[in-house]
């Protein structure tokens, strides 16, 4: 099987130069649609692809013919359809004039404003329960606690952790957006035990040791010093409180397609590409491709690295890597021995419950 992933390592190159030229010739509609193909496929499996059937084994060989696919599909756009000049020319410019940190809060404002009702209640909570699901952490152990979701967004987690009986949780974000959808759906549900505070993640405005657990989701690796966030966690996080974070693992196929995907599709405004995803009937709540290809900073850490940082630089007690039971999460399928995982999905992904 290393023969079959030389040879999509030896077509990826011409699949990213071509993507980049019909771009240029006036086919950013064709580059969305590819990368958004490639890129489902790459998860383990796709909930939204119906009668999914491609077996763990087959998969690198799928991948192979997927990107070999693209590659015709492109020539026969090319030779078959006309464009339109300056098809770009009225889409605003990805280029803002805000800081990184800032534009990353706008980006994810504009995606969270699409949430439904249910988006923010019902599948955060069920997702909670399967991502956070070692034997040393309980969410009865909430109740009449004082939690933070650090880094919160429009509060879908928040909301949901407060359905544990918290005393109170602070959902703390930069976002105003975001935070704004979150204040509107406490109002309309009347929900009491949730406040939402604005500020930067890597200067939390708390005393020392305010809160009995932290919840951090996918947050640090967006912003400038993720250390300095994590060492802001634990400054606010009682002596030996517990806290979750998720944060983004590197090497291996699938990290390696997120990094070039993102250099190539910010040749694209994020509007337009959005408006294509919308045509082709993206949920509202899957916002993972704008994710993928908009987000200014992004960081990514080998198991090593970020282990060695929560315990010799931070300090932490313990830290216990926590497998999710989702099953389009990468580590599900590591730890069920995978084939092939160290090629696809490298370190996997960083989900830790950390005791201090």
């Amino acid at each position: 099987m290393t023969k079959t992933f030389d040879k999509i390592y030896k077509v990826l190159p011409e699949y990213y130069t071509t993507s980049e030229e019909m771009i240029m010739k006036g086919f950013p509609w064709a580059v969305v649609l590819s990368f958004h193909e490639v890129y489902r496929h790459l998860y383990p499996t796709d909930a939204y692809i119906k009668n999914y059937s491609v077996s763990d084994q087959e998969k690198p060989q799928y991948l192979l013919n997927l990107l070999e696919n693209q590659l015709t599909l492109y020539s026969a756009i090319e030779n078959s359809v006309l464009p339109y000049d300056n098809i770009l020319s009225n889409v605003s410019s990805n280029e803002e004039n805000n800081s990184k940190e800032k534009h990353t809060h706008m980006l994810y404002g504009d995606l969270w404003e699409k949430l439904t009702l249910e988006d923010v209640t019902v599948e955060p909570g069920n997702l909670l329960k399967k991502r956070i699901n070692s034997p040393g952490f309980s969410f009865l152990s909430l109740k009449d606690k004082n939690v933070l979701d650090l880094g919160c967004g429009s509060g879908r987690y928040t909301i949901a952790l407060s359905a544990f009986g918290c005393k109170r949780i602070t959902g703390y974000d930069m976002g105003e957006q975001g935070i704004n959808v979150g204040r509107n759906i406490i109002k309309k549900l009347g929900i009491q035990n949730v406040i939402f505070e604005k500020g930067n993640v890597l200067d939390l405005p708390y005393e020392n040791e305010s809160f009995d657990f932290v919840f951090c989701n996918g947050v640090l690796h967006h912003t400038k010093d993720m250390e300095k966030g994590i060492s802001e966690l634990y400054r606010v996080l009682k002596t030996s409180g517990k806290a979750f974070i998720y944060l983004y693992a590197d090497k291996g196929l699938f990290w390696n397609f997120r990094k070039k995907a993102r250099q190539i599709m910010c040749k694209i405004p994020k509007d337009y590409a959005q408006r294509v995803l919308d045509l082709i009937g993206l949920p509202s709540n899957r916002f993972v491709f704008m994710d993928t290809w908009y987000v200014p900073i992004e960081r990514h850490t080998s198991k090593e690295e970020l282990e060695d940082i929560l315990l010799n630089s931070i300090g932490f007690k313990s830290i216990e890597k926590v497998i999710s039971e989702v099953g389009t999460d990468l580590d599900v399928h590591i730890a069920d021995g995978f084939p092939h995982a160290e090629e696809l999905y490298g370190d996997g992904e960083h989900r830790y419950l950390l005791t201090k």
